[in-house]
């Protein structure tokens, strides 16, 4: 009984001192998750270097002075990333706004997404919708939902466009105006393929409520959308940080055209443009809408010109986009073009 009783105390020991050490650690673990939660709420810095251009870091510059806006950025919600931060302290919501609210239907063939993923894409495609009605006086309860549907196999997606478009098939995902849904071939889905979806469930709310819209328009908040993340009620957006250095290469060396000659670029211009130059169009219509989505002043021209898209399509017509900006940007386009490149030089 006395070897049992030393092996019940040393075991005691061990458990007493094992017990110190776990408290030890978890006391040490929660003060780290103290610090690290105090330093994300409260050390985000703004400040403007030599050449006027706009930063944002965890740490205050030496040299320069900034601005701690860690309490704008809870606030208003407005960062993806320490390094993609997007100002939108503009914005300033109508008097009496009430959140939109629209039915997103996800049907997927062959293809499984858990429950976390299903209510991520619900929720961003949901803030789409929200930033259209916020911003464009989109519809608060569209007639119509948002429908998706995702395939697990190439044959059958092939043949679903086969059979619903008059033959024409493709093989990227795509919003197809026909049949008013946004068709995926279904992969895991990454960062890459949800922009992806992003970008097209942003084609079928636009569609929602015009047939036809200028691709400047239609094409460059797409690809603004395609970087958004829903966290509660709260819209976070991002930017292309290598289209950002693209186009402040595009300023400085030049070769970026005033802001009424890219307007004055039809649909059909677009479409038949080599690759190379579609591809540029993206990019300069993402920065257009981006550097217009800034400013309240930018957001209230992008409504302006909506209000005046009508079904008779006359934008279409040689000049008739431009003019439309021309109207409702305070300005005109002088001072739209300016604004523009200040805002690339400016990232």
């Amino acid at each position: 009984m006395k070897g049992i009783d030393n092996r019940i105390l040393v075991k005691s020991q061990r458990d007493k001192l094992a017990d110190h050490r776990l408290c030890l650690l978890v006391s040490c673990l929660l003060f780290m998750s103290l610090f690290y939660c105090e330093t994300l709420q409260s050390e985000i810095f703004k400040w403007v270097d030599d050449q006027g251009r706009v930063h944002y870091s965890e740490e205050a510059p030496m040299q320069q002075q900034s601005e701690d806006v860690s309490g704008k950025l809870e606030a208003v919600g407005n960062f993806f990333k320490f390094d993609e931060v997007v100002d939108v302290n503009w914005y300033v919501p109508p008097a009496g706004y009430q959140s939109a609210e629209v039915k997103i239907n996800i049907d997927l063939i062959n293809y499984e997404l858990s429950y976390e993923d299903r209510i991520g894409i619900e929720n961003s495609v949901a803030g789409i919708y929200e930033s259209y009605a916020r911003w464009f006086d989109w519809p608060q309860s569209p007639k119509r939902d948002i429908n998706i549907k995702v395939f697990g196999q190439y044959d059958e997606f092939e043949k679903y466009q086969l059979n619903k478009n008059n033959g024409h098939s493709t093989s990227r995902s795509h919003y197809s105006r026909r049949r008013k849904e946004v068709v995926m071939l279904g992969t895991e889905f990454t960062r890459t393929t949800l922009s992806v979806l992003y970008h097209e469930a942003s084609h079928a709310i636009m569609h929602m409520k015009y047939r036809s819209t200028p691709n400047w328009l239609n094409e460059g908040l797409a690809e603004c959308f395609e970087l958004i993340q829903m966290k509660g009620e709260k819209i976070f957006m991002a930017y292309k940080l290598a289209w950002v250095e693209k186009m402040k290469h595009k300023l400085r060396e030049g070769s970026l055209q005033p802001v009424e000659y890219y307007l004055n670029i039809s649909n059909k211009q677009w479409r038949a443009a080599p690759a190379r130059v579609e591809n540029s169009y993206y990019m300069i219509a993402w920065s257009l809408m981006s550097a217009m989505l800034s400013s309240q002043e930018g957001i209230d021209s992008l409504r302006a010109v909506f209000s005046n898209l009508n079904s008779s399509g006359w934008w279409k017509k040689d000049g008739g986009l431009a003019a439309l900006f021309a109207d409702s940007y305070p300005g005109g386009l002088t001072k739209l073009d300016g604004d523009w490149r200040r805002w690339i030089e400016s990232r």
